[in-house]
C-alpha cells in the first residue's frame, strides 16, 4: 500500500510541471497599457498510467484555475511590469487510493488538498518582460512559497514538501510558467503559412528542453491562428526529491496545440493542447532503485478575457 501511495502522489503531482509545459501565448509584440487587466482561465484534464510490481496505476486530475493578470507599468522601452494572482482552483483527482475535490469557493480546512492549494489563493507574483515577452525580472515568489508553508499541517511539515513545493511555485517555476505564455515571438516579421522555431527549458517538477515549431494559419476578424508542435526531452543527469524518494525522470513526448492571438494586445484569446508523454521515473522506494514505466495525457484549454 506504501508503494501504491507513493506512485499516486507521484502521479498526480505531475500535473503541475504540465500546468506549464504548453502554456503558450504568441503575439508579435505585447501591446498592452498600464492598468489593463485580465482574467487567465486554464483548465488541465490529466490521466497517469504507472506500472510498479506488476501492478496497473491510473490516476487523473483535472485542475480549474483562474487568475487575474494586471499590468502595473509599461517603461519608456515598452518593458512591462505584470502581477499575478490565483483567484480560484477548483481540484478534482482520482487514484488508486482515493477520489479527492477541492475547491477554493468553498473550502474546507480538514481536505487534504486545502494545505497547498488553498494557501495559493489570493496569493501571487510580480514580473517584468520585455515587449517580446522575454523575463527580465521576478518578484514575490518566496513571499509565494512562505505563505503556503505557513498553511501546512503538521504532517507536511517536511523539507521534502518543502521542496517539492518550491520546484511548483518557487522563483524557476515562476520564470518558465511566464516564459512559456508570453515568449513565443517570431523574431522576423511572417505571412501566412510562414513557420519558426524556437526552444525554452522547463524548470519545474523536474528539468525539461522543449523545441517548439509554431505556423501562423490564418489572420481574421483580429485573430491570428498559430498550430504549435512540440517536443518535449528531459534534461539529463539531474535527480530530483520528491516527498520520501528520489526519482530520475526519463521521459519524452510531443504537444500539439491550436492557439489565437489577438492581433492587438498579442495575448492569447484561446488555445487548445493535447500533450502526450512516456518513459520511465526511475525512484527509490525502500532503499532500492524502481524502475515505474510512466504514460502522461494532457489535455489543457486557456482563454484570456478583459476584466
Amino acid at each position: 500500500m506504501k508503494s501504491k501511495k507513493i506512485v499516486a502522489t507521484l502521479s498526480v503531482t505531475i500535473v503541475l510541471l504540465f500546468l506549464v509545459g504548453c502554456n503558450i501565448m504568441n503575439g508579435w509584440s505585447i501591446n498592452v497599457k498600464k492598468g489593463d487587466k485580465y482574467n487567465l482561465h486554464e483548465v488541465v484534464d490529466q490521466k497517469v498510467a504507472t506500472t510498479l510490481h506488476g501492478l496497473n496505476v491510473n490516476t487523473e486530475q483535472v485542475m480549474d484555475m483562474n487568475l487575474t493578470m494586471e499590468v502595473q507599468d509599461v517603461d519608456k522601452d515598452k518593458n512591462i511590469t505584470l502581477s499575478y494572482k490565483y483567484d480560484s482552483i477548483k481540484v478534482s483527482t482520482e487514484d488508486i487510493v482515493s477520489k479527492k475535490e477541492y475547491d477554493s469557493k468553498n473550502p474546507d480546512s480538514n481536505n487534504p488538498l486545502a494545505d497547498t492549494y488553498g494557501a495559493v489563493v489570493g496569493k501571487g507574483f510580480t514580473v517584468k518582460v520585455s515587449k517580446k515577452g522575454q523575463v527580465l525580472e521576478t518578484k514575490g515568489a518566496d513571499e509565494l512559497l512562505n505563505s503556503i508553508f505557513s498553511k501546512l499541517s503538521g504532517d507536511n511539515q517536511t523539507d521534502a514538501v518543502k521542496n517539492t513545493l518550491k520546484q511548483n511555485f518557487g522563483e524557476d517555476a515562476i520564470k518558465s510558467m511566464v516564459s512559456q505564455s508570453i515568449n513565443y515571438q517570431p523574431s522576423n516579421r511572417v505571412k501566412v503559412n510562414d513557420t519558426w522555431e524556437n526552444k525554452y527549458n522547463i524548470m519545474a517538477l523536474y528539468p525539461m528542453e522543449a523545441s517548439n515549431k509554431f505556423k501562423l494559419l490564418s489572420e481574421k476578424d483580429e485573430l491570428l491562428t498559430v498550430d504549435v508542435q512540440s517536443t518535449v526531452a528531459d534534461t539529463k543527469g539531474k535527480q530530483v526529491q520528491f516527498m520520501a524518494t528520489q526519482a530520475d525522470m526519463e521521459l519524452k513526448g510531443d504537444c500539439k496545440g491550436m492557439i489565437n492571438i489577438n492581433k492587438k494586445t498579442g495575448l492569447m484569446a484561446k488555445g487548445d493542447f493535447i500533450e502526450n508523454m512516456s518513459g520511465d521515473m526511475d525512484v527509490t522506494l525502500d532503499g532500492k532503485n524502481v524502475k515505474i514505466p510512466t504514460e502522461i495525457s494532457t489535455k489543457t484549454t486557456y482563454e484570456t478575457t478583459r476584466k
